[in-house]
């Protein structure tokens, strides 16, 4: 059994979420980015054989409750990335969401520019990430890890470039940080009294 921990953003409350048994071995799309409906999960799994009732709705619930999770984790973990960088970068700060309230107080260039390093280069530069693998490609790694999954398959290539052909994990992973750059981005636009978002 995995259990982990998801954060309800409206109230900041910590809940204990448990994920279905029987969930280590999963395939590369076992979760996707769109929408999980119940008819997909029924025409997978009936492959191999018919679900009764009971056994359609358990693999649902594990699908939906490991997508939760994986949007709790990746949320957090890429909030952490761009809060330490910050850090690092000497942003007056408290607070990830603080970041993006930072324009009301310094319209600089230099504070323009550790925005848009914030939000975009820490993530596309090379030192930041092992050799070979993309930001998102880690990030990957690391909730697998934690929460002890593989991948049932080898990782396919695409035929032509012969590159990775992102897995559902990673496509969450990627639409959590555009979504929380937004956020950011909404944030500058609404607090700043020049009216104009960051980046």
């Amino acid at each position: 059994m995995i259990t982990g921990e998801i954060v309800d953003e409206n109230t900041s409350v910590t809940k204990d979420i448990i994920i279905l048994d029987g969930i280590k071995n999963i395939s590369r799309y076992y979760i996707r980015a769109k929408e999980l409906k119940i008819e997909e999960v029924k025409q997978i799994i009936s492959v191999n054989k018919s679900p009764t009732e009971t056994e359609l709705l358990t693999e649902f619930d594990a699908r939906v409750l490991l997508k939760k999770q994986l949007h709790a984790w990746g949320r957090n973990r890429i909030r952490q990335i761009q809060y330490e960088k910050a850090i690092n970068l000497g942003m007056n700060i408290q607070t990830w969401e603080d970041m993006g309230t930072t324009w009301q107080k310094d319209g600089s260039l230099k504070n323009q520019e550790w925005m848009f390093h914030i939000m975009h280069g820490v993530f596309q530069m090379d030192e930041n990430w092992d050799k070979g693998k993309t930001w998102s490609e880690q990030l990957e790694d690391e909730f697998m890890k934690e929460y002890h999954l593989e991948y049932d398959t080898s990782e396919p290539l695409r035929k032509a470039s012969k590159k990775r052909i992102p897995s559902g994990i990673e496509e969450i992973i990627k639409s959590d940080r555009s979504e929380l750059n937004k956020l950011l981005n909404l944030r500058t636009r609404t607090m700043s009294s020049h009216g104009k978002k960051m980046c």
